[in-house]
């Protein structure tokens, strides 16, 4: 059935607002489902079964037909299909003006319902896939043929986006605003209040994410089909140790040197040295004086004196390194996990 009891009442219940007469909705068994005349659900209604025999609009006159009164019943046609009877009590010739406008505008609103049922269904089915995926209880080959057959990208590489809202009834708007973006190829519910996303670029998510009061996290590289479980997990620990409470949007420059060492695993270290230092790496200058900026409590003056050069020069140098990192040498909290990254790329490098 495409509609159930509920539906059909509050179809009847709102169209009555604007049709001064009783409306019913009948079931393709003939009996009233829904009904502006609660006395009248459940009866077997032998105008409706006539309809749904002869598959046509019956109009009754008088009262001879057991259980009935004078109105029309219509056929319930939606996607070319009769799932029900419609009728409209009252003089026939009263209610025959009505009867074309009301059909079709219940036939309307449930073809809608259907299709809300539907898209609804396929967002626990997607739902659902992402939650096997991301537990593990699916091989790679599984994931794949599953992938496919819910017209998921598998060669694609996107980003992935985790957000969590500060409670479940917040998710399905914020969800909403997701799917409804022209860079979200979709979107899944994970935990009552954790969800996904699948982005084709992040630079316009960026500026989308500071009008939404729930934070997100991404790795900052794109992956396919067969990495989002590893990319869901770090995005998931970035979010778990979020530093900063006002920063919406979490990457891997957000990590800092404490996270690092209680979640010390490879992954995440690269990650973080990658999105963080490792646009310095060939720039020794820029490092060097970055160091002493830091070694002497960000006084570019004395800064200029250790390196001897010019107060200009550790400016300079300064603002080329926030161009290259995108991190904000003025900010003590940026500076210090670009202190952190280039420690921790040193280490790596010997």
């Amino acid at each position: 059935m495409l509609y159930t009891k509920e539906i059909a009442q509050k179809i009847v219940s709102d169209t009555m607002k604007v049709i001064p007469y009783n409306i019913n909705i009948f079931d393709h068994n003939g009996r009233v489902l829904a009904s502006g005349d609660p006395k009248r659900l459940d009866q077997l209604h032998q105008g409706a079964l006539l309809v749904l025999h002869e598959n046509k609009t019956i109009e009754i006159t008088d009262q001879t037909m057991p259980g009935t009164l004078k109105g029309i019943n219509m056929p319930l046609v939606v996607n070319g299909e009769c799932i029900g009877v419609i009728g409209i009590t009252g003089e026939v010739a009263e209610v025959r003006p009505f009867a074309s406008m009301v059909k079709s505008h219940i036939e309307l609103l449930i073809q809608q319902q259907a299709l809300q049922t539907e898209l609804e269904r396929q967002k626990r089915i997607l739902d659902y896939f992402f939650i096997d995926l991301f537990s593990g209880r699916m091989t790679e080959s599984e994931a794949a043929d599953k992938a496919r057959l819910l017209s998921i990208p598998v060669d694609q590489e996107t980003f992935l986006i985790v957000f969590r809202c500060s409670q479940a009834s917040e998710f399905p708007k914020v969800r909403q605003a997701l799917d409804h973006s022209p860079f979200c190829l979709l979107t899944a519910q994970i935990r009552s209040e954790e969800g996904i996303a699948l982005l084709t670029r992040t630079e316009p998510f960026i500026a989308m994410a500071k009008d939404m009061s729930c934070p997100f996290s991404t790795t900052l590289e794109k992956a396919s089909l067969h990495d989002y479980r590893t990319h869901y997990s770090i995005a998931r620990k970035l979010l778990d140790h979020r530093v900063d409470a006002a920063n919406l949007f979490c990457t891997p420059k957000d990590l800092t040197l404490q996270t690092l060492l209680r979640q010390a695993e490879p992954d995440m270290l690269q990650l973080f040295t990658k999105n963080t230092a490792k646009t310095l790496r060939d720039y020794p200058d820029l490092i060097e004086t970055f160091m002493a900026y830091i070694h002497h409590d960000f006084i570019i003056s004395k800064t200029a004196h250790t390196l001897k050069i010019q107060r200009a020069t550790v400016m300079a140098r300064l603002q080329k390194i926030d161009s290259m990192t995108g991190l904000n040498s003025k900010n003590a909290l940026d500076c210090f996990r670009l202190y952190s990254a280039l420690i921790l790329l040193n280490e790596h490098n010997d």
